[in-house]
């Protein structure tokens, strides 16, 4: 790969959904740029958040420590972080509280990204968002997820939320309203090709509260 490249990949809950932003090298879709919308996995209607209850989400105390309530670790997560809750403000919805359990999550995929040499939001092995959210130690797997790559491009979150914002499916999913968290995956690699950059936004519902 070489100069300037961008990838794109949005996934609300299951199954697999992408779409692509330009300039773009893919996705796991052809050259078209298709997206597939996938369907809410617990079968709740977009337009009536206030149903979206898991029977098996932990409450109280328990539910708090799955969340991992914190703020994010690094500068270019806090970034990303201020600029997507004003990005909703501006949008006329509430901020998101920040998951550590969620980063965690979103950060290890990032990794597994480039280490494996993919991307999509099926790994290899075929686990998906919900399985890593649970995996990390989340409270339930109805989960949402952005993903961007960039070469020698989307070096700062401005970039990546410029991008994610200019992409109406991944805009889609940065300002769904029943989303209560979120947490970021960032990751910095340099080599022979110059500066690779990978930026995750996994986001949740507070199921445990309803």
């Amino acid at each position: 790969m070489s100069g300037s490249a961008s990838r794109y990949c949005r996934l609300f809950a299951l199954p697999l959904a992408c779409a692509l932003a330009l300039p773009v090298t893919g996705c796991g879709t052809g050259p078209s740029g298709d997206i597939r919308i996938p369907t809410r996995p617990d079968g709740v209607n977009d337009s009536n958040d206030s149903t979206n209850v898991s029977p098996d989400a932990p409450d109280g105390q328990a539910y708090e420590l799955c969340v991992g309530q914190t703020l994010p670790v690094g500068r270019e997560r806090t970034e990303m972080f201020a600029r997507l809750n004003a990005y909703r403000v501006e949008n006329g919805l509430s901020s998101l509280a920040y998951s550590g359990t969620l980063q965690e999550a979103a950060n290890g995929y990032a990794y597994r990204l480039y280490n494996e040499d993919f991307f999509d939001h099926v790994a290899p092995d075929g686990s998906e968002p919900g399985d890593r959210a649970v995996a990390a130690g989340f409270c339930h797997r109805f989960v949402g997820e952005n993903l961007a790559m960039g070469t020698n491009i989307l070096s700062t979150a401005a970039e990546a939320m410029h991008g994610f914002e200019n992409s109406p499916d991944h805009n889609e999913n940065m300002l769904r309203p029943q989303w209560d968290f979120v947490g970021i995956g960032f990751l910095h690699i340099t080599d022979f090709e110059g500066d690779h950059y990978w930026w995750v936004q996994m986001f949740a519902s507070d199921l445990g509260s309803n």
